[in-house]
């Protein structure tokens, strides 16, 4: 197996990303790199400033995510600046949509790969629904959030095997690992 690095100071993206690595054969490393995120809405502008960062700190090939959440009631906001919302309201965003409907929301997952002399990225999204209140037991941001079209759980209700069935993270890391595996 073949190691491959994801700059990430979140160990639950590590596991997700490692349990889809194994099927291409990837073994999933964490680099803990503390990167500056641009605060645009612009995912390409963002995914290749996280990519060139990541590359420039470990010297070497490295993958990056960012994670998006649009919510349709809040004109499909926070988008990239999730983070910042989620640290700011947590759960609450529940009882924002709940006053605003509707619920329905959007996933994205972009992905950057930088061998040093390319980057390349990917994007892929899961559309589904804010939950009336924050469920389960996994604490990965808004995961406790969101329910997947189709399913009856937030992603924090289910296993990592199970969210990786469905999940954008994982549809888009799948198809950078087939295009890393092109290279």
């Amino acid at each position: 197996m073949k190691t491959i690095f994801l700059a990430t100071n979140n160990i639950y993206k590590v596991e997700e990303v490692a349990q889809i690595g194994i099927t291409f054969g990837y073994n999933i490393e964490q680099f803990k790199c503390d990167i500056r995120e641009l605060q645009t809405l612009d995912r390409d502008r963002l995914i290749r400033h996280k990519t060139v960062e990541a590359f420039s700190q470990l010297r070497g090939p490295v993958l990056v995510d960012h994670a998006s959440l649009e919510i349709d009631c809040l004109n499909s906001m926070p988008g990239t600046l999730t983070q910042l919302f989620w640290d700011k309201l947590e759960g609450t965003i529940c009882n924002i949509v709940t006053a605003l409907g509707p619920r329905s929301a959007k996933a994205i997952c972009t992905v950057g790969y930088c061998n040093g002399k390319k980057i390349f990225s990917d994007e892929c999204s899961v559309t589904g629904l804010i939950a009336d209140k924050p469920e389960g037991n996994r604490n990965f941001q808004w995961d406790t959030i969101f329910i997947p079209d189709g399913q009856t759980r937030t992603y924090g209700e289910m296993t990592i095997t199970e969210k990786n069935a469905i999940s954008q993270r994982r549809q888009a890391f799948e198809n950078m690992f087939a295009t890393i595996n092109k290279l």
